[in-house]
C-alpha cells in the first residue's frame, strides 16, 4: 500500500521515463527486466506505506549462487526472474541482494564476465563475430558496444592491439 494516491519523485520519473526510451531500443530481456526490478524496488522503499523485508541471514550464500549459476551458464540470456526461482528469492530480493554484494545487477555482472571471456577469446586470436557468439551476445556489434563500455576499444581494436603475440603491445 502507498502512502499517497499520486507520486511526486521527479528522479523516479526521470528512471522510468529512461526505461522507457531503452525498451525501444536494442536491451536484452534480463536487462529489461533487472531495471524493472530495481525501479519497482525504489518505488515501493521510497513511497510504499509499509518497510521492505529486510535480507535473511542466508542471503550470502544465495547471492554466490547465484553468482556461480552466471559463470556457469555465463553463454545463456538469464532472466532475473529464472535465476531468482533457481535461487529460491524473489526477484526484486535477489536483485537487491546481488547489488549489494557485488556492486552492480545479475545483468550486469553477467555483461561484465562475457566482455572479459571475450577479452580472452580475443587474445587467442579468434575472430571477434565467433568471440561474440561464444559468449552469449547477439553479434558482434552488441558484444562491441559493451566491450567499448568497459575496455575503451572495439573487439576489433583490441583483437589488432594484440598483435602476432597476442599480447598488447609493449611501451619503448
Amino acid at each position: 500500500q502507498f502512502a499517497a494516491l499520486v507520486v511526486r519523485d521527479e528522479p523516479l520519473q526521470a528512471a522510468l521515463l529512461d526505461l522507457h526510451a531503452a525498451l525501444e531500443g536494442p536491451i536484452s530481456a534480463p536487462e529489461a527486466s533487472s531495471r524493472w526490478q530495481q525501479l519497482l524496488g525504489a518505488l515501493l522503499a521510497r513511497h510504499g506505506g509499509r518497510p521492505l523485508p529486510a535480507g535473511q541471514g542466508r542471503e550470502r550464500a544465495t547471492v554466490e549462487k547465484a553468482r556461480a549459476i552466471i559463470e556457469e551458464r555465463l553463454a545463456e540470456e538469464l532472466t532475473l526472474e529464472a535465476l531468482a526461482l533457481e535461487v529460491g528469492l524473489s526477484a526484486y530480493g535477489l536483485a537487491h541482494a546481488f547489488q549489494r554484494a557485488f556492486g552492480l545487477p545479475p545483468h550486469a555482472y553477467q555483461t561484465m564476465r562475457r566482455v572479459a571471456a571475450a577479452k580472452s577469446l580475443l587474445r587467442q586470436r579468434v575472430l571477434p563475430a565467433e568471440a561474440a557468439a561464444a559468449v552469449g551476445f547477439f553479434d558482434q556489434s552488441h558484444l562491441n558496444r559493451h566491450f567499448k563500455r568497459y575496455v575503451g576499444l572495439t573487439s576489433g581494436q583490441y583483437r589488432a592491439s594484440m598483435g602476432e603475440s597476442g599480447r598488447p603491445p609493449s611501451a619503448g
